[in-house]
C-alpha cells in the first residue's frame, strides 16, 4: 500500500528528532538505551479496515484515528482510504493518535505535543529544526543521530537543508 510507505519513509525521517526529545528528559543509561532499541524497531502499519479481540472479547473493528499495538513495539492506526500523508498531517485526531503511540513506546506523556508537531512538520522539518535550536537540544540531536546509526553526511545533510530553508 502507497500510503504506509509514504509514512514509513516520513516516520524514518522524524525518527531522530523525536528521539531528541526523548534523551532531553532521560539520564539512565538504561532507559537511553530502551529509548532508543523502541524507537528503532517501532512499526507502525496504516490500516483502513481491522478486526482485534481483546482477551476474547467480541471482535471490534478499528476505527480511523484509533491505534491499537500488537505487541511492545508494532503499532496499527486506522485512517480514511482516500488520504494521503500531507491530508493525514492535516488531521487532528490522526496526529494526536500518532503522538499517543509515540508516548506508550517511550511510556512518557510529557513530549505528547512535542511528538505531534514533530509529526505535523512540513517536508523539510524547518519548524522542528527551528526548535531543536532554540531549545538549545542540538547535542541531544547529534547523540540521537550517532545512537541511530546515522551517518556524519546524513548529520551534515540535516544541517545544510537547515540553513538552506531558513
Amino acid at each position: 500500500m502507497q500510503k504506509n510507505e509514504e509514512f514509513n519513509r516520513w516516520f524514518a525521517m522524524i525518527k531522530p528528532y523525536l528521539l531528541t526529545y526523548r534523551l532531553d528528559s532521560i539520564n539512565t543509561i538504561e532507559l537511553i538505551n530502551s529509548s532508543v532499541n523502541a524507537i528503532k524497531s517501532c512499526s507502525i502499519k496504516i490500516v483502513t479496515s481491522l478486526s482485534y479481540t481483546v482477551n476474547g472479547s467480541e471482535s471490534k473493528l478499528l476505527m480511523p484515528n484509533e491505534f491499537i499495538n500488537s505487541d511492545k513495539n508494532s503499532f496499527f492506526i486506522g485512517a480514511d482510504t482516500i488520504l494521503n500523508l500531507e491530508q493525514l498531517k492535516d488531521t487532528p485526531a490522526f496526529c494526536e493518535a500518532f503522538s499517543e503511540i509515540l508516548c506508550v513506546l517511550f511510556e512518557v506523556n510529557e513530549n505528547k505535543d512535542d511528538f505531534r508537531a514533530i509529526f505535523k512538520d512540513k517536508e523539510y522539518l524547518k519548524d522542528t529544526k527551528y526548535l531543536i535550536e532554540t531549545k538549545m537540544l542540538t547535542d541531544e540531536y547529534e547523540k540521537a543521530c550517532q545512537l541511530l546509526g546515522l551517518s556524519k553526511d546524513e548529520m551534515l545533510f540535516g544541517k545544510q537543508l537547515q540553513r538552506e530553508n531558513r
